[in-house]
């Protein structure tokens, strides 16, 4: 059976314990987590192994028995060949490894003038180190853009892009109209995330909140808030669950 996740891009604001909370509350197996290069995130991670989130998301991971599948996202850019153990991409690894995720994603920018596949090679080497495999997002406007152009950068290491390593997919578009059977054939070794593409720019930095009610007079939306996206993350599970299903099974 297909390994389901649910990535954080699409419950943000919600933090990486109350990501975890609705994933179990869904019926989610794992989540997906970003912990570098992504400003609105870096009140929770910017300390990294140190962080408390980093206690605190384990200790609901273990309760709820969700597991992490990807950690995030790290920068291809020239920094990779040098080591600093306080750069960003030295944080992803480090949470990773520490958090047993599978995955470490990256993305190629437009501005660096270095060969993407070269520095590709160099992540997939330190990951390899910390028990990851990395996977390059396929991002318009960089030189990732599409599927070939990303499987061209990855070829002759460890890695994949994403699409290949697993399918993430789009949750704006699980709906009624989604036809069953579409991913009957994916082989289940192969996780499908529910998430949203990277975006080609960076949108605007929504404020940093917590499924946590910070008073009594935010308890009401805070829970209203969570009620919904868990029965949104149940739909989207069950419409995933529907897209796995081969047409000839039966419907139990």
């Amino acid at each position: 059976m297909n390994r389901i996740a649910v990535h954080q891009s699409i419950v943000h604001p919600v933090d990486p314990v109350g990501l975890v909370r609705l994933a179990e509350r869904a019926g989610i197996d794992s989540v997906g987590l970003h912990v570098a290069t992504t400003p609105e995130v870096e009140t929770w991670w910017v300390k990294g192994i140190g962080a408390a989130m980093l206690r605190d998301l384990v200790a609901a991971l273990l309760a709820a028995r969700v597991t992490v599948l990807d950690v995030g996202r790290v920068r291809l850019g020239p920094e990779l060949r040098v080591w600093d153990g306080q750069h960003a991409y030295a944080r992803a690894l480090e949470l990773g490894v520490r958090l047993g995720a599978q995955f470490v994603t990256a993305r190629a920018d437009a501005g660096v003038a270095d060969d993407p596949a070269e520095l590709f090679a160099v992540l997939d080497e330190l990951a390899g180190r910390y028990r990851l495999r990395p996977l390059l997002a396929v991002v318009a406007g960089t030189p990732a853009a599409t599927p070939p152009a990303a499987a061209a950068i990855v070829e002759g290491t460890r890695g994949g892009i994403v699409l290949v390593g697993y399918v993430r997919v789009p949750a704006h578009e699980l709906g009624d109209a989604t036809a069953p059977g579409l991913l009957a054939t994916l082989p289940p070794q192969v996780p499908v995330v529910i998430g949203e593409p990277p975006a080609p720019v960076t949108a605007p930095t929504p404020p940093v909140l917590s499924t946590t009610p910070a008073g009594a007079d935010d308890a009401g939306a805070a829970q209203t808030d969570e009620a919904e996206l868990r029965a949104r993350l149940t739909a989207w599970r069950a419409a995933v669950d529907a897209l796995l299903r081969h047409p000839a099974a039966s419907d139990r």
